[in-house]
């Protein structure tokens, strides 16, 4: 993975020339400052204001004798000396007021460690970090792509040798260990704060990142797990498209029917009508115990349910699937298979998910979906697969790891569905044409959709992994004819117990 270098620049005010020479205001510019310049006009006024200035003057004073009367008399002239102009002069200085403020402080770079799950292109992750350094520039993310097997190994010995890791991948299987260990941080309280409203994720989404009833995931992968279809195959068996019947009539009684239908040929031409049972595999093996009733612990996580009629039902279809019915391949069937049946071309019907279709696209036959069918009840018990981005407790940046997080389940996302890499976590996204656009043909988007509504929420425990092979290690005797079902799963289940009570081992 590469780490994107580009940073945002700061959008700076600029100022025309008002007196201040272009070097200066370029160099207050390049410290930051943003200048605000005030201008007081000031006008120069010339008034001629027309005078007349009357003048009064004695020109004379005389005395006039006449028949002996004496008179006075005073001659009086008035004149006009000037008209005079006056000049009114307002003078007003300019003056030009630089007030500088600072610029809002940028934030700090702050180095980030994330360790994520390896799965999708290189180049669909070069382009979600790139984003990120774009949208927030602060934040340098030293990014490390494991291997999926290896991550949550390398993660635990990391965070026992006290190296420092702000975020890694948190997928289902290790939920229970990072919760037990309280290795990571509650979200919610975080999600309140910023004001991001949990309803506009889908509920399984969320449900999926949490231990004991704590989210400690912020989903950035997201969908159901859904039966897909080998249309070649089904082409003239006379079977109707399974994701075209009512809800209650595509139950595992019209499975089995279809898969008998569709299993055909023996040896290297043999066609399965289903490509594999999961025992092996903690992930689907849920949906199959779920359709027929039945659970694998309580909800302390201290006390298994692997002995009940409904385990031994679920187990007992699953067994003969492979043994009796053989519509199904045994393990050592399908590593004789190059790339296993489906993607040979020698499977009907497959169950995978969302991160899977980019592969199944290249098969050369049709391709479509379906939902799993309905269990005993009448209902879909539906797992999804999601993967989250978790914040460890001994991160010295947890705020700033949320952003990191917030975006990968946000904007991140968003690229994520340009690739067609993983289905909506929001159902306002559902519709979006940079989802839409990048389905393939043969992809129902109303189905993942209604997967995503059924999800439910399977509580995987400390120590999961080591339980997962202790089970599948039982039903492989079931499915050999070594022990029946009811006799393996009571051997099981004490084992089982033995490790949820034990909890975390060091």
């Amino acid at each position: 993975m590469s780490k994107a270098s580009s940073m945002r620049r700061r959008d700076l005010l600029r100022i025309g020339s008002l007196g201040i020479s272009g070097v200066a205001a370029a160099a207050l510019a390049g410290c930051g400052e943003t200048q605000i310049v005030e201008r007081e006009v000031v006008k120069v006024v010339t008034q001629q204001v027309p005078v007349e200035k009357v003048v009064t003057q004695i020109v004379e004073k005389a005395r006039v004798v006449e028949k002996e009367v004496p008179v006075e008399v005073q001659k009086v002239v008035t004149q006009v000396v000037e008209k005079a102009v006056i000049q009114e002069k307002i003078v007003e200085k300019e003056v030009v007021k630089i007030v500088t403020q600072e610029a809002p402080a940028q934030p700090k770079r702050v180095d980030l460690t994330l360790l994520y799950n390896q799965f999708g292109t290189p180049e669909m992750w070069r382009d979600v970090f790139k984003k990120l350094e774009q949208e927030k520039p602060h934040l340098v993310v030293r990014e490390t792509a494991v291997p999926y097997p290896g991550t949550e190994q390398k993660v635990l010995t990391a965070l026992a040798g006290g190296v420092d890791l702000d975020m890694a991948s948190v997928i289902h299987q290790w939920l229970g260990t990072f919760g037990e260990k309280e290795a990571v941080i509650p979200l919610e309280p975080l999600m309140k704060r910023d004001g991001l409203d949990p309803e506009r994720w889908y509920g399984s989404a969320l449900l999926d990142t949490t231990h004991r009833g704590t989210l400690i995931g912020l989903p950035y992968y997201f969908g159901p797990i859904m039966e897909f279809l080998n249309m070649d195959l089904f082409e003239g068996s006379g079977l109707e498209h399974p994701g075209q019947l009512p809800k209650a009539e595509w139950n595992f009684d019209t499975y089995l029917e279809y898969a008998q239908k569709l299993t055909s040929g023996e040896g290297v031409d043999k066609i399965y009508g289903i490509s594999g049972i999961p025992i092996a595999n903690s992930f689907f093996l849920p949906m199959y115990i779920w359709a027929f009733g039945g659970d694998f612990w309580n909800d302390d996580l201290t006390q298994s349910k692997l002995d009940s009629p409904e385990w031994v039902a679920a187990v007992q279809w699953m067994a003969d699937a492979i043994a009796n019915w053989k519509v199904a391949p045994s393990a050592t069937e399908i590593q004789a298979i190059p790339g296993g049946p489906w993607n040979a071309g020698r499977a009907a019907m497959n169950m995978s998910g969302k991160w899977a279709v980019g592969a199944y696209d290249k098969l050369e036959f049709a391709k479509s979906m379906s939902p799993f069918p309905v269990g005993v009840d009448g209902k879909r018990h539906t797992q999804n697969s999601g993967n989250s981005m978790g914040i460890f407790t001994n991160s010295k940046h947890p705020d700033e790891s949320w952003e990191v997080l917030k975006f990968l389940g946000t904007e991140g996302h968003k690229i994520l569905l340009t690739y067609g890499f993983t289905n909506p976590t929001m159902p306002e996204l559902r519709t979006w044409d940079g989802y839409i656009g990048n389905l393939f043909d043969w992809e129902d988007p109303n189905m993942y959709h209604e997967g995503s509504l059924e999800g439910e929420k399977f509580e995987f425990p400390p120590n999961a992994n080591e339980i997962s092979s202790l089970i599948a290690a039982a039903l492989d005797e079931v499915v050999l004819g070594k022990k029946s079902a009811e006799d393996a799963l009571s051997e099981l289940q004490p084992k089982v117990d033995k490790i949820l009570q034990e909890g975390i081992k060091s």
